[in-house]
């Protein structure tokens, strides 16, 4: 995993607390300490268009079959790990 994508999942959850963090005490403008990270607006992207759509029971989402090619040639086959 590259340090960009590392940082985006370290850093998720005060990024989605622009969302739902006054609900539970915490500051909801708090993942602004990382706007001069060469992440963040990947980080931005990833909570606010993303994720929390996926909270969304209208939202049009496409069946798990959709998938099933996608995961089949991502995991299917033999894998080798190297250094």
């Amino acid at each position: 995993m590259c340090e960009e994508v590392y940082r985006i999942i370290h850093a998720h959850q005060t990024f989605e607390a622009a969302h739902y963090g006054e609900h539970f005490g915490w500051d909801p403008a708090e993942r602004e300490m990382f706007q001069d990270e060469p992440w963040y607006a990947d980080a931005i992207r990833f909570a606010d268009e993303w994720d929390q759509v996926a909270f969304d029971p209208g939202f049009d989402t496409p069946t798990l079959e959709h998938f099933a090619p996608r995961v089949r040639r991502v995991f299917g086959g033999t894998r080798t790990i190297t250094k």
